[in-house]
């Protein structure tokens, strides 16, 4: 009788987060489409990831996948002029995400929150509140590497040789984009412990969204280990 309770409480407490969710992260999408973050295809993916994030894994969970999507979404407009002169081909489509830019960023995320929602094991979920960290703050080094790094004052070097190349080359690197990589990698840990009360138990979890995301960056970076115009960043990494 009382676990019957017990998971009709669960129920209904699911049934409530799914609803907030759905409607929070419908008025966060709409409002960014109309200031044009996003397009309709974008909106709809980041209901459908909000939405999932939400509902599996709780708010803090969501409201890190907020402040990704909010400081991207102020950095793609920040002196959107100066970066379309110095990498005009990767710049040239602007700055409204579609959906597979959304699921280039979240997408990792939302999978590791759904398996969160599902599982009981206290192990697993504790590794994959660790994943998740590690993947939405691979995501945001990424993108603010992305847009800061193509203003940087002195051309870009290649990762692999040091070379100087022009800005948009693939594999090309600036220590502003490297400093906004590590600090969007960092902040982002450091605002989900923040959301998770700084149990001491989560300590670890700013070291590991560094670490993964710095590493995700790299691996983003290597012209080797990528494609062009496929980071999951807004266009690409190479604008560093």
């Amino acid at each position: 009788m009382a676990r019957k309770m017990f998971v009709q409480v669960a129920t209904q407490k699911s049934k409530a987060r799914f609803l907030l969710g759905l409607l929070f992260s419908s008025s966060v999408a709409l409002a960014a489409h109309r200031r044009r973050s996003l397009n309709s295809s974008g909106a709809l993916g980041a209901i459908t990831s909000g939405t999932t994030i939400v509902t599996m894994g709780g708010w803090s969970w969501g409201l890190s996948l907020i402040y990704f999507f909010v400081s991207s979404s102020l950095l793609s407009h920040f002196r959107e002029q100066d970066k379309a002169r110095a990498a005009a081909d990767k710049f040239s489509k602007g700055s409204r995400r579609d959906v597979t830019q959304v699921a280039a960023n979240g997408g990792l995320a939302t999978l590791l929150a759904l398996a969160y929602g599902l599982t009981r094991s206290l192990w697993a979920r504790r590794l994959l509140k660790a994943g998740f960290t590690g993947a939405l703050a691979a995501a945001n080094a990424d993108t603010w590497a992305t847009e800061l790094g193509v203003l940087n004052s002195s051309p870009p070097r290649l990762i692999t040789s040091g070379k100087r190349v022009t800005p948009g080359t693939s594999g090309g690197i600036t220590l502003l984009g490297t400093t906004a990589s590590f600090l969007g990698a960092l902040s982002l840990g450091l605002w989900f412990w923040m959301l998770q009360g700084f149990r001491k138990s989560l300590a670890a979890l700013p070291l590991i969204s560094l670490t993964g995301g710095m590493a995700g960056r790299n691996r983003a970076a290597h012209p080797s280990l990528r494609h062009e115009n496929h980071s999951p960043a807004r266009h690409s990494l190479d604008q560093q």
